[in-house]
């Protein structure tokens, strides 16, 4: 097309180097959801054991938060890899 600043054949290049890197970072991401729900669980059943600390309840915030964190990034980059599915799928049909 005139007027692309890159051409089609260089940006499937590129976008497939970035689906690499959103493929690793949802890798890392559900692994972080793991690491987060098992902070979690240490927190809550610290709680329970009759640790009443204000610190206690506090990283135990910080694990959910850093839980719903960790989610939000394995959402995004779940969203981005099944756009670029259907993208790609709806391009090679119109070909």
């Amino acid at each position: 097309m005139p007027g692309m600043l890159v051409d089609k054949r260089k940006w499937d290049k590129i976008s497939g180097y970035l689906d690499v890197v959103v493929f690793l970072i949802l890798i890392a991401g559900i692994c972080l959801i793991g690491y987060d729900l098992y902070l979690y669980g240490w927190w809550t059943g610290s709680i329970a054991m009759g640790n009443t600390e204000q610190a206690a309840y506090d990283r135990q915030g910080w694990a959910l938060g850093a839980l719903f964190t960790s989610i939000v990034i394995a959402a995004l980059s779940l969203f981005w890899i099944f756009y670029r599915y259907f993208k790609t799928r709806g391009e090679k049909r119109t070909l």
